[in-house]
């Protein structure tokens, strides 16, 4: 009897140390931060992380949130322009320029601060062109016009069309699951 109640104490607590892996996040249709767990194919959407949130990037490392005037970078807030953001990381996945697109601003990080410029645009390996992804100027094929693109995580794209979200990693594609309980 000892043995056996051994033996399942051993196999919970094993079991308790499994979790999903973590994908990245996106903001839904609510504007909701959600995560984005599992693996290709088998994707699950979380329970609302956060709520108000008008566009998100994460790197792998570095998690960029947007709300109304405020932009956060992991732990550091600062206070932002209204409007959506557009984040491009550097090769380490830090943040490097944040672009935001209604008051065609760039800001770039350099020296431990934001630096603010007028821009029309943001250069970037990842754009949409006439509600088509492209990767690095290479067409991405997918089902439904794509309204905006960001960063999901590392490795990852979230391509945000009128009535879904995509998960595109290369020539993988794969549409997310609508968000999970509330």
């Amino acid at each position: 009897m000892t043995r056996r109640f051994c033996l399942m104490l051993l196999s919970r607590a094993a079991a308790a140390q499994i979790m999903k892996p973590r994908i990245g996040y996106i903001v839904d249709r609510e504007n909701n931060l959600r995560a984005i767990e599992g693996v290709a194919g088998a994707f699950t959407v979380s329970s609302p992380l956060q709520r108000g949130v008008l566009s998100a990037a994460f790197s792998g490392r570095s998690l960029v949130i947007k709300t109304g005037k405020e932009l956060r970078i992991d732990t550091r807030c600062f206070d932002a322009l209204e409007g959506p953001a557009v984040v491009v990381f550097d090769s380490k996945g830090e943040a490097a320029e944040i672009f935001f697109p209604s008051a065609q601003v760039l800001w770039t990080w350099h020296n431990g601060e934001f630096l603010a410029a007028r821009a029309l645009d943001v250069v970037a390996d990842v754009y949409v062109r006439d509600g088509e992804l492209l990767v690095r100027g290479v067409p991405v094929r997918l089902p439904r016009r794509v309204m905006h693109v960001a960063h999901l995580g590392e490795g990852w794209l979230a391509a945000y069309a009128e009535d879904c979200v995509y998960a595109v990693r290369g020539e993988q594609v794969f549409e997310l699951p609508e968000g999970g309980a509330e």
